[in-house]
């Protein structure tokens, strides 16, 4: 009889230790990091240089852009899960930004920033000396951008050249 009681205590340890393993698996599977009331919308991102952010949940679908600079030729390949920082690049220094576009001076260190808004990409000014302009128009407010779409800073001219929403 007491063989009996030490069996049915082994199957209980096992059964409460299964229940702990398949609530873990559970939580790998869906990717919780923080408790729900902490969680808000967040894009995956990759811009080569960022960090996903702590508190993201995914998404059915996630932004990429590339961005083309005409002068140079060199590409910049962004995934949007938050917003995205253009500005100088400084050598040798703590980045201030996502993407360094080139060092001239008349660029700032936070020159503009690129965002998603109800699956809109909205690009907008951070600059109060050195203007930004879209299409060669100044950017006075966040402006939708759109395939082919010219962003100019200083003497950089970057064009938009794909964007797409991709399931993730």
């Amino acid at each position: 009889m007491t063989e009996l009681y030490i069996i049915l205590a082994l199957c209980i340890v096992i059964l409460g230790l299964l229940a702990v393993v398949g609530a873990l698996v559970i939580l790998l599977i869906r990717g919780d990091n923080a408790a729900p009331e902490q969680q808000h919308s967040r894009w995956n991102k990759t811009v080569y240089a960022g960090q996903r952010d702590a508190y993201s949940e995914q998404k059915m679908a996630q932004w990429q852009l590339e961005l083309l600079n005409l002068q140079s030729g060199q590409r910049y390949r962004i995934v949007l899960d938050r917003p995205i920082v253009i500005g100088r690049s400084i050598p040798n220094y703590h980045t201030f930004n996502d993407v360094g576009i080139g060092q001239s001076t008349a660029i700032s260190k936070r020159q503009c920033r690129m965002f998603e808004t109800n699956g809109q990409i909205y690009l907008q000014n951070l600059s109060q000396v050195n203007c930004t302009r879209l299409n060669e128009q100044l950017l006075e407010r966040p402006t939708a951008l759109h395939l082919g779409d010219m962003i100019q800073v200083a003497d950089v001219l970057l064009r938009v050249n794909m964007m797409y929403c991709m399931p993730v």
